[in-house]
């Protein structure tokens, strides 16, 4: 990490692509499945690209998978135990 203190420098390359593998994501929590659904609804109002739309897991979880720019693939989740 010392070789970033004190850089604000991207350190890719221009226009460099990395490659993740499949399984890769980023996730995001959130408090319950009716917020995962709500932000599910608006990302899709607004075109956003999915992987996997809305799933609920009985009353114990709730998610989806969409892609960001880059791309990368970002879940969205609700987990009843977390």
């Amino acid at each position: 990490m010392d070789s970033f203190k004190g850089s604000r420098s991207d350190p890719l390359k221009s226009r460099e692509k990395v490659e993740f593998p499949d399984w890769y994501h980023l996730g995001f929590c959130v408090e319950s499945a009716t917020e995962v659904q709500s932000i599910f609804l608006k990302m899709k109002t607004a075109g956003i690209e999915f992987s996997r739309e809305y799933k609920e897991f009985g009353d114990t979880a709730a998610n989806f998978y969409c892609w960001a720019p880059g791309p990368y693939k970002l879940e969205v989740s609700w987990n009843k135990d977390d």
